[in-house]
């Protein structure tokens, strides 16, 4: 898309390419340089790296790569929900959990519908534990939807 804006506008915009340095399900189908910056600890939060003349270290099909840090799971979510994103770890409402097979989790702010977009979602699994929904601070109502449809709630829920 960069280079198409480049031809249109004659600006040389500034690329970053974000997918390919990040974890991947095996070590070995991680990019060497990805899997190398995480191992020695150099990424702790999404990272764009300089060489020694202060340039980002990209290719010639970006300027800079994104690094991203390992995922580590906080009661089911990823950490940097909280890290990054400043969330609060919020139990789903126990009213909520008395369905069965997979069902979604989906809590919206208050006074929204539901059609709007999800402040946070997650999947409820057979057999698993109950994830945690990550939310910033606020008022939201929280509901759980089943595979056919059937729909539990809304609960009401304060994060302070």
């Amino acid at each position: 898309m960069a280079s198409v804006l480049k031809q249109i506008s004659g600006i040389d915009p500034f690329t970053i390419f974000a997918p390919t340095m990040s974890e991947r399900r095996t070590h070995a189908e991680e990019e060497p340089l990805s899997r190398d910056a995480t191992a020695r600890g150099l990424v702790s939060e999404p990272t764009i790296f300089g060489g020694a003349d202060g340039a980002p270290f990209g290719s010639g099909n970006c300027d800079a790569y994104l690094f991203w840090p390992r995922v580590e799971l906080v009661q089911g979510r990823p950490d940097r929900m909280v890290k990054v994103l400043r969330r609060q770890v919020v139990e789903v409402p126990p009213a909520l959990l008395g369905g069965e097979g997979l069902r979604l989790v989906q809590a919206v702010p208050a006074g929204e519908p539901f059609s709007h977009v999800a402040a946070d979602q997650a999947l409820l699994r057979p057999g698993e534990a109950v994830p945690a929904l990550m939310l910033g601070k606020g008022q939201y109502s929280v509901r759980v939807i089943d595979a056919k449809g059937h729909v539990e709630g809304p609960v009401n829920v304060d994060v302070r």
